[in-house]
């Protein structure tokens, strides 16, 4: 059967369960508290990363987290109840402040090269309705979970890169899981 043809719902539930930290260093180093795990991410960025190497994660970091912040305003807008959006806002504002963090860490070279792979992705004004809207987030945060890891995974243990790819990574995890609740407590 055709995916796209099925309902958000569906789709919803086939996703499969709760993403584990198992893939990555993050699973045993990297809190689950999105606020701890911004303190995790402001000790990373504090550190001396300079080289270029560590720019050209930041500047996939920052690509991967701003494409998923777009999707969690998405679905803060659609909310179905002013308790959800509560959440759903204070998520949204956990990522932009991940988002901010990561572009003060740019070089005027590196603030140069996010521009050069394309525009943010654009916020629309219009809210989508709810099921549409949580189905894309928790779709766009699995990938950009996925697209971490797979970073994480090319960068020499013991590296601030890929410390700063594991923290992004597991920050983005529990907002996938945290939609996927959503999900759950809406389909029941």
């Amino acid at each position: 059967m055709n995916t796209a043809a099925r309902t958000p719902r569906e789709r919803i539930q086939q996703k499969s369960l709760l993403h584990s930290a198992v893939h990555t260093e993050a699973a045993l180093t990297t809190p689950t508290d999105p606020t701890t795990a911004l303190s995790a991410l402001r000790q990373i960025l504090a550190g001396p990363n300079s080289g270029a190497a560590f720019q050209s994660v930041v500047i996939a970091t920052v690509r991967i987290v701003e494409r998923a912040m777009c999707r969690e305003h998405c679905v803060a807008q659609a909310a179905l109840s002013l308790g959800q959006q509560e959440k759903l806002s204070g998520m949204v504002e956990t990522i932009e402040e991940a988002a901010l963090l990561l572009r003060d860490q740019l070089s005027a070279q590196g603030n140069s090269l996010t521009h050069l792979c394309g525009e943010r992705p654009a916020r629309s004004n219009e809210a989508e309705p709810w099921p549409d809207a949580l189905f894309s987030a928790v779709q766009v945060l699995d990938e950009s979970v996925s697209q971490l890891v797979s970073l994480s995974n090319a960068q020499p243990k013991g590296s601030s890169s890929r410390a700063l790819s594991d923290c992004t990574a597991q920050l983005l995890r529990s907002h996938h899981n945290t939609l996927l609740l959503e999900a759950e407590e809406w389909m029941a």
